[in-house]
């Protein structure tokens, strides 16, 4: 199925989540919608605590980050702002070296270090920026700067990452402005570690699960997660939330799947993602721009391998958006990706490339099944189990219209 279909229809979300733009301006009723977000993220992600110091890194002038600011001395803490355009960040990079990049990283991972929270916020103004950014000082710059930064603030009990929601972004998605505003608010509802609750079930199969087999159009896949720990993101770490992951044993991947969600890194978009995998290693990779992909995979010998196996849940989320931020937590939806393991959900994997590949089988995106040990689990990115049917209610609250 050609991933044209998959960009989403114009569509109105549940009315009173609506932002339009009438009576009292429009973005006025954002800002309230959106001072709960900054709340959120302060109060519920973070815990933030009196005295606790804060790095707020973002690349764009959005509204939030002032929001923050306030949040954060509300609870007492202290915020430090850094803000780089994508246009400053573009020119840092392509005029770089080796030895600025190093310079670079040094400088920032020595204030990160004097932190006690981070808080890392996308703002896109065009998806496509870094396109004439040569291949190779980009590739440096996440291997030098990029990776080692986000390494360091995992590394710290509260950390957090967003992709704020902007015109480019929106655009990126054929969606109004409006409508992505409301899907990122509508997230919260999504979010917190209430949901622990609500998804253990789902947490309880994985881990009694041993053999995974995923069928699509284009897709016959299986691997082994016997033994292996799940996560829930639950918006602590990463918003919005509402993915599930864990991480197949290394050499157990076979078969060949083809993801249907465009991709977009380094400044690029791929399509039609398809690979084949024998014994755990891609040994054959097609696509909209195959030799651009075999380089990214060409990095170490980690990216060829899988690192990690998601399953999409948050029903605020069931068209592709066009960043993995959401298309990995996009409701119906799973995801492998290619590169570094995350420690707390792992299989050992090491890379310097971590990229979120996204395949949804809801009805409108082509369908498909997802068995644990033969059962069939979901059917069109509906659950079939009983302890699991509650999340296709919420499903369907979330798409209503």
């Amino acid at each position: 199925m050609p991933s044209g279909d998959l960009m989403p229809e114009l569509r109105s979300i549940r009315g009173e989540m609506c932002l339009v733009r009438e009576e009292r301006g429009g973005q006025d009723m954002y800002s309230d919608e959106l001072e709960k977000v900054a709340s959120f993220l302060v109060h519920d992600s973070l815990l933030l605590q009196p005295g606790e110091r804060v790095l707020v890194d973002s690349s764009g002038d959005e509204p939030l980050t002032p929001m923050l600011v306030r949040k954060i001395y509300d609870a007492g803490a202290f915020p430090i702002v850094k803000t780089m355009t994508t246009a400053t960040i573009k020119e840092m990079i392509r005029g770089s070296s080796r030895e600025s990049l190093l310079l670079w990283s040094r400088q920032e991972l020595s204030r990160l270090k004097s932190m006690d929270a981070y808080i890392n916020m996308t703002a896109d103004r065009n998806m496509y920026e870094m396109e004439d950014v040569p291949p190779d000082r980009l590739v440096l710059y996440y291997k030098l700067l990029y990776q080692p930064i986000l390494a360091a603030a995992a590394a710290k009990p509260k950390w957090l990452l967003l992709h704020y929601p902007t015109d480019a972004l929106a655009q990126l998605a054929q969606m109004s402005l409006d409508q992505l505003q409301a899907m990122f608010v509508r997230s919260c509802d999504y979010a917190g570690r209430h949901l622990q609750t609500r998804y253990l079930p789902v947490s309880r199969l994985l881990e009694r699960t041993s053999r995974v087999r995923i069928v699509s159009p284009g897709t016959e896949l299986t691997f082994s997660i016997e033994g292996q720990a799940s996560r829930l993101c639950d918006g602590s770490h990463n918003f919005p939330g509402g993915e599930i992951f864990t991480a197949p044993l290394l050499d157990s991947v076979n078969g060949a799947i083809t993801f249907n969600v465009p991709f977009h890194a380094y400044g690029r978009c791929f399509r039609d993602i398809r690979l084949e995998f024998c014994e755990g290693r891609v040994v054959d990779v097609t696509c909209s721009d195959t030799r651009a992909f075999l380089a990214l995979m060409g990095k170490d010998d980690g990216a060829s391998r899988v690192g990690e196996f998601g399953i999409g849940l948050n029903p605020a989320i069931t068209s592709p958006i066009g960043t993995p931020a959401y298309d990995e937590k996009m409701a119906g939806s799973i995801h492998l990706a290619l590169g570094n393991s995350y420690s707390e959900a792992g299989n050992g994997n090491v890379s310097t490339v971590h990229m979120d590949l996204v395949l949804s089988q809801l009805t409108q995106h082509g369908g498909g099944a997802l068995y644990f040990d033969e059962t069939l689990v979901r059917h069109n990115g509906i659950f079939t189990l009983p302890e699991l049917q509650h999340l296709n209610e919420e499903l369907e609250e979330g798409d209503a219209s």
